[in-house]
Protein backbone atom coordinates (compact mmCIF):
# COMPACT_ATOMS: atom_id res chain seq x y z
CA UNK A 1 0.00 0.00 0.00
CA UNK A 2 2.74 2.45 0.91
CA UNK A 3 4.39 2.34 -2.54
CA UNK A 4 1.06 3.05 -4.25
CA UNK A 5 0.34 5.99 -1.94
CA UNK A 6 3.84 7.29 -2.62
CA UNK A 7 3.56 6.96 -6.40
CA UNK A 8 -0.12 7.49 -7.16
CA UNK A 9 -1.06 10.03 -4.53
CA UNK A 10 1.90 11.80 -2.94
CA UNK A 11 4.04 12.27 -6.04
CA UNK A 12 1.00 13.13 -8.15
CA UNK A 13 -0.16 15.94 -5.84
CA UNK A 14 2.86 17.05 -3.80
CA UNK A 15 3.36 20.23 -5.83
CA UNK A 16 -0.21 21.35 -5.24
CA UNK A 17 -1.93 22.31 -1.99
CA UNK A 18 -1.82 18.73 -0.74
CA UNK A 19 -0.03 16.95 2.06
CA UNK A 20 0.26 13.20 2.55
CA UNK A 21 1.19 12.08 6.06
CA UNK A 22 1.90 8.57 7.25
CA UNK A 23 1.17 7.75 10.87
CA UNK A 24 3.11 5.20 12.92
CA UNK A 25 0.32 3.59 14.96
CA UNK A 26 2.63 1.03 16.58
CA UNK A 27 4.73 3.68 18.36
CA UNK A 28 8.02 2.52 16.90
CA UNK A 29 11.25 4.42 17.23
CA UNK A 30 12.39 6.77 14.47
CA UNK A 31 15.00 4.19 13.46
CA UNK A 32 12.37 1.41 13.26
CA UNK A 33 10.02 3.48 11.14
CA UNK A 34 12.84 4.45 8.79
CA UNK A 35 14.31 0.95 8.47
CA UNK A 36 11.04 -1.01 8.30
CA UNK A 37 8.83 1.41 6.38
CA UNK A 38 10.39 4.48 4.80
CA UNK A 39 13.59 2.99 3.37
CA UNK A 40 12.28 -0.34 2.01
CA UNK A 41 9.37 1.37 0.24
CA UNK A 42 11.20 4.60 -0.71
CA UNK A 43 8.65 6.70 1.16
CA UNK A 44 9.32 10.43 0.92
CA UNK A 45 6.18 11.84 2.56
CA UNK A 46 6.48 12.68 6.28
CA UNK A 47 5.66 10.09 8.94
CA UNK A 48 4.18 11.00 12.32
CA UNK A 49 6.01 8.93 14.93
CA UNK A 50 4.16 7.55 17.97
CA UNK A 51 0.73 8.24 16.51
CA UNK A 52 -1.33 5.63 18.35
CA UNK A 53 -3.30 8.30 20.24
CA UNK A 54 -4.29 9.89 16.93
CA UNK A 55 -5.28 6.45 15.66
CA UNK A 56 -7.47 5.95 18.72
CA UNK A 57 -9.12 9.32 18.06
CA UNK A 58 -10.16 8.13 14.58
CA UNK A 59 -10.87 4.57 15.74
CA UNK A 60 -8.14 2.87 13.71
CA UNK A 61 -5.25 0.60 14.52
CA UNK A 62 -3.80 -0.36 11.13
CA UNK A 63 -3.86 0.24 7.38
CA UNK A 64 -6.57 2.85 7.00
CA UNK A 65 -6.50 5.68 4.51
CA UNK A 66 -8.14 9.03 5.14
CA UNK A 67 -8.58 12.25 3.24
CA UNK A 68 -9.05 15.17 5.60
CA UNK A 69 -9.88 18.55 4.09
CA UNK A 70 -8.47 21.92 5.15
CA UNK A 71 -11.28 22.32 7.66
CA UNK A 72 -10.35 19.05 9.39
CA UNK A 73 -13.40 17.20 8.05
CA UNK A 74 -12.87 13.59 6.98
CA UNK A 75 -13.87 13.37 3.32
CA UNK A 76 -12.80 9.74 2.78
CA UNK A 77 -12.04 6.73 4.95
CA UNK A 78 -11.04 3.40 3.47
CA UNK A 79 -12.63 0.21 4.71
CA UNK A 80 -9.32 -0.50 6.43
CA UNK A 81 -7.78 -3.56 7.93
CA UNK A 82 -4.35 -5.05 7.51
CA UNK A 83 -3.42 -5.13 3.83
CA UNK A 84 -6.64 -3.47 2.64
CA UNK A 85 -6.23 -1.07 -0.25
CA UNK A 86 -7.86 2.30 -0.69
CA UNK A 87 -10.12 2.94 -3.69
CA UNK A 88 -7.72 4.77 -5.99
CA UNK A 89 -10.38 6.27 -8.31
CA UNK A 90 -12.41 7.57 -5.37
CA UNK A 91 -9.32 8.99 -3.66
CA UNK A 92 -8.21 10.73 -6.85
CA UNK A 93 -11.69 12.18 -7.48
CA UNK A 94 -11.94 13.51 -3.92
CA UNK A 95 -8.46 15.05 -3.96
CA UNK A 96 -9.08 16.64 -7.36
CA UNK A 97 -12.40 18.03 -6.12
CA UNK A 98 -10.78 19.50 -3.02
CA UNK A 99 -7.93 21.04 -5.01
CA UNK A 100 -10.07 22.46 -7.81
CA UNK A 101 -11.40 25.95 -7.48
CA UNK A 102 -15.00 25.77 -6.48
CA UNK A 103 -17.81 27.05 -8.65
CA UNK A 104 -19.35 29.92 -6.73
CA UNK A 105 -23.09 29.58 -6.01
CA UNK A 106 -23.23 25.86 -6.97
CA UNK A 107 -23.65 24.93 -3.32
CA UNK A 108 -25.10 21.46 -3.94
CA UNK A 109 -22.27 20.74 -6.41
CA UNK A 110 -24.56 19.45 -9.15
CA UNK A 111 -23.25 21.74 -11.90
CA UNK A 112 -26.35 23.97 -11.91
CA UNK A 113 -27.15 27.12 -9.95
CA UNK A 114 -30.76 27.15 -8.82
CA UNK A 115 -33.07 27.53 -5.83
CA UNK A 116 -31.74 24.27 -4.34
CA UNK A 117 -28.40 26.00 -3.84
CA UNK A 118 -30.13 28.78 -1.90
CA UNK A 119 -31.97 26.26 0.28
CA UNK A 120 -28.79 24.38 1.09
CA UNK A 121 -26.96 27.62 1.91
CA UNK A 122 -29.83 28.59 4.24
CA UNK A 123 -29.43 25.21 5.97
CA UNK A 124 -25.75 26.01 6.48
CA UNK A 125 -26.58 29.44 7.91
CA UNK A 126 -29.15 27.92 10.28
CA UNK A 127 -26.60 25.21 11.21
CA UNK A 128 -29.00 22.44 10.23
CA UNK A 129 -26.30 20.94 8.01
CA UNK A 130 -22.51 21.31 7.96
CA UNK A 131 -20.93 22.03 4.57
CA UNK A 132 -17.88 20.16 3.35
CA UNK A 133 -15.00 22.38 2.22
CA UNK A 134 -16.13 22.56 -1.42
CA UNK A 135 -19.71 23.42 -0.44
CA UNK A 136 -18.43 26.08 1.96
CA UNK A 137 -16.35 27.63 -0.81
CA UNK A 138 -19.34 27.66 -3.18
CA UNK A 139 -21.72 29.08 -0.55
CA UNK A 140 -19.28 31.77 0.65
CA UNK A 141 -20.06 33.81 -2.46
CA UNK A 142 -18.24 36.95 -1.33
CA UNK A 143 -15.22 35.07 0.10
CA UNK A 144 -15.41 36.68 3.53
CA UNK A 145 -15.05 33.38 5.41
CA UNK A 146 -18.71 33.28 6.48
CA UNK A 147 -21.94 32.06 4.94
CA UNK A 148 -24.60 34.70 5.51
CA UNK A 149 -27.35 36.78 3.89
CA UNK A 150 -24.85 38.58 1.67
CA UNK A 151 -23.87 35.25 0.15
CA UNK A 152 -27.54 34.37 -0.41
CA UNK A 153 -27.96 37.63 -2.30
CA UNK A 154 -24.98 36.75 -4.48
CA UNK A 155 -26.42 33.32 -5.26
CA UNK A 156 -29.80 34.87 -6.11
CA UNK A 157 -27.99 37.30 -8.40
CA UNK A 158 -26.31 34.37 -10.20
CA UNK A 159 -29.69 32.69 -10.68
CA UNK A 160 -31.24 35.87 -12.07
CA UNK A 161 -28.30 36.36 -14.47
CA UNK A 162 -28.96 32.88 -15.83
CA UNK A 163 -32.62 33.58 -16.68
Amino acid sequence: MAPSIEQNVWRAYQNREFQAIGIDLWNGSIQQVRSQYQQPYNITYPILINGSLLGETYGVSQDYYFIVDKGGIVQYRSTGGLGQRYDEDTVTDIIEGLLDDCKKADVDLNGEIDVLDILLAVNFILEQTDPNSTQFCAADFNDDGNIDILDLLGIVGEILEGL
